[in-house]
């Protein structure tokens, strides 16, 4: 079982901050929410960026995806990536859609069993 930290928006820039993390492509980067953990290995991190908008067809916006892809490419440790995953959370009833290690998960506060599936294969992937 892992202990994982939680940091609400945890500014990664250029210069490594206290635990070693930072911006790989020299931009500052300040997701909303950070999950971060130690393995014997590395250091990894989950993000989780809300967005409070939708496309006309109701579907997270391209742009906010590209956030997070953006995140999932440039945080760091040590010169390699870090991001297990990364989410982006958006006004929608209970959807879930994934490509690989990014996800768009619809999000209001009476339904949370996406988000919560999500975490909790992320959060148990370093357990195996």
């Amino acid at each position: 079982s892992q202990l994982w930290d939680l940091r609400y928006q945890a500014r990664f820039s250029a210069q490594p901050d206290s635990d070693g993390f930072y911006s790989l492509d020299r931009y500052l980067r300040i997701p909303d929410l950070v999950l971060q953990t130690t393995t014997a290995n590395a250091k990894h991190v989950l993000v989780l960026d809300a967005k409070y908008r939708r496309a006309p067809d109701q579907r997270v916006p391209q742009s906010a995806l590209d956030d997070v892809y953006a995140y999932r490419g440039s945080l760091g440790y040590n010169g390699q990536p870090c991001v297990l995953a990364a989410a982006i959370l958006y006004p929608q009833a209970n959807t879930l859609e994934e490509f690989g290690s990014i996800a768009a998960i619809g999000l209001i506060p009476t339904q949370l069993n996406q988000l919560k599936t999500w975490l909790e294969r992320w959060l148990n992937q370093l357990d195996q």
